[in-house]
Parts: C-alpha cells; structure tokens; sequence
C-alpha cells in the first residue's frame, strides 16, 4: 500500500481551525477526495479511503478500502458538540459497523463503539485553542489502512504537534480480525499548554495503559474494546517522551548515526499485540526540527524518514518537544 504525505501548506490544502467542520473537511480531502490543482502540477491522490460525509450537520464516518484489513469505521462528530470546547474540538468513535445518516444529522447502522461510553465518556481529536478561524498547522501521514494526524492546535506553542491516529496496528496475533486502533484525547482544556501534551506523548519502557488509546477489540476477540500501551524502547528511561532532552546526544558518539525503534503496542494479559506501522521512536534528543527528513537510516535502506515535533512539556520552543519519525518511503507492511 501506497503511503502519502498532507501538510497544511500544500497548494489549496484544507484549512483547520477552531470552527466547525473543519476537521471533518480535511480527513475528506486527505482520506477520500485529493486535493491540488492537476493542471498546475499540485494535485495530490487520497489516500484511498471511504466515508459518508453529512456537510450540513458537519459528521461523518471514514473507512478504509483495503479488504485484507478491519475496515472498522471512524466516525467523527465536528459540529462542535463538547460544551467547554465548542468547535474547539471534535468528538471522535471507532465502530465495528455504520451504514451512513438518515438524510438528517442521526447516524445509522452503528455497533460496537471503541472506546465504549463508559470506558471514555470523552474521546476527542484537537483543532485549535481559540474557537475561531485561525489557521493551524497540521501534517496526515498514512496508508490504506493507518494515518496518523498531528495539529498544532495550541496558539501560543505553534511548534508543539498533538499525535492522534485511527486505523490498523501491525498484529502479532495470527488471524486477528479486530486489531483496528483509535487513539484520541479526553482532557477538555482546549486553551492550556496540557492540549499539546494529553494523550500524544510517546513513552519509553510503558507498560501502563496510554490514555485515549484502545484497540477495537482485546486479543480475544470478544466485544470489549481493549486499552493499550505505546511503547517506544529506548534503553532504561522508563516514562520519558521519546525524543526529548531526556535522551541521548545526537548523533551517536559510537558511530555518527540515528538510533531508533519501533513503537510496539502493549496490552496487559497479552503481552505485545503488535507495533504501530510506520512510526519510530528516536533513542536521541530532537535528533531532526520538525519535518526534517533523514535517508540511509541503519536498518532501513532506501527509506526516507520525516520527524514530527510533539509536545511533550508546557515549555515553549523545542526544550518542550520530543521527536517521533515517520517512513514517507513505505510500504508499512
């Protein structure tokens, strides 16, 4: 499977702000529709996905197409709903079955949530910190099964990225049919430096359960959504974000390089249910600036690397960010 790269200052890129529908319109055109010019050589193909997108309501539901995966549904509710937040953010569900709306705002056909209710009353993606039309950066790297999406949404950090991601782990579980992925917020202090931090950090040595991160069903494969660990293995610094001054010099002081690991899922009782396709957890301190690129990485020839910059203090600047590298190269799987 293909994987492609959205920024926000892509020619006629969508625009994410604090109002409502934005976030919806741009997993539309990064996930189903393209966006660009063809004629002015800017076009770029989406990634291949479905949806039913209700544009009066502002709701909708993404899948993906690739038949050897879950295809389980994301379905995102961007009218502004949070009382506190407003159109801040945007309220966020996995589900094992849609079928679309009811020619109104009332979706149809939903089973299974992941998280369920009572596990994340709260399940949340963030736009923006002012609840306006100001523009805030973001980057959607994915492919047909898995993107991840990192917004700046915080205004007096602009620099700080918030990881959030829907769609299929790489499952160690042979024949696991439910290994589909949603990883969400849930604090609702939208204008706070904690926006930047909740939920997205990337964390060494974890074996706790990450807030806001739940596979659609355990190793099971019963009907209970299950919550899991990021795990980025990066030597003995147990808690720390990957990436941050936490870690070790940049490069290597044994051989130059860029050292790194794949950030594997953890779910207790199971052990490791598998890794996050695509993404790495740098062993060093902020060893790129926010999407600098690295090529002839050990391990991972003729691939190219992009750093994402995420939050991982309320310290401006970089001292406040770790590192998270993702392969712009592919395939995932």
């Amino acid at each position: 499977m293909s994987v492609r790269a959205y920024y926000h200052d892509d020619p006629e890129a969508p625009v994410l702000d604090g109002t409502a529908g934005s976030l919806i319109q741009l997993l539309q055109k990064c996930l189903v529709d393209g966006y660009g010019n063809v004629g002015q050589g800017t076009w770029k193909d989406p990634l291949g996905w479905e949806g039913f997108y209700d544009s009066v309501f502002q709701k909708a539901g993404f899948r993906s197409l690739d038949a050897s995966g879950t295809q389980l549904w994301l379905y995102v509710d961007d009218t502004g709903p949070d009382a506190t937040d407003g159109a801040r953010t945007a309220y966020v569900r996995g589900w094992e079955e849609f079928s679309g709306f009811d020619g109104g705002d009332l979706p149809l056909g939903l089973v299974n949530p992941f998280p369920t209710l009572v596990q994340r009353p709260l399940a949340k993606w963030y736009k923006s910190s002012t609840a306006d039309g100001t523009a805030r950066s973001w980057v959607l790297i994915g492919d047909g099964s898995l993107f991840y999406l990192a917004t700046a949404h915080y205004a007096p950090y602009p620099d700080h990225f918030g990881l959030q991601y829907f769609g299929d782990i790489a499952s160690y579980r042979p024949g696991d049919a439910y290994h589909c992925a949603l990883f969400c917020g849930t604090s609702v202090a939208t204008n706070t430096p904690s926006m930047a931090l909740h939920s997205y950090r990337l964390y060494s040595l974890q074996t706790t359960a990450s807030e806001g991160f739940y596979l659609s069903r355990s190793h099971t494969q019963l009907v209970v959504p299950v919550n899991v660990a990021q795990v980025g293995l990066t030597g003995t610094l147990t808690g720390a974000f990957v990436g941050s001054t936490a870690f070790y010099v940049f490069p290597s002081p044994l051989d130059g390089g860029l050292h790194m690991s794949p950030v594997l899922v953890f779910e207790a009782g199971a052990g490791l249910r598998g890794l996050l396709p695509g993404i790495y957890a740098p062993h060093q301190a902020r060893p790129l600036v926010h999407r600098g690129t690295v090529d002839g990485v050990t391990g991972l020839t003729g691939r190219t690397l992009q750093a994402l910059a995420l939050g991982c203090s309320g310290t401006a600047g970089d001292a406040g960010t770790g590192c998270a590298l993702i392969d712009l190269t592919g395939p995932w799987r």
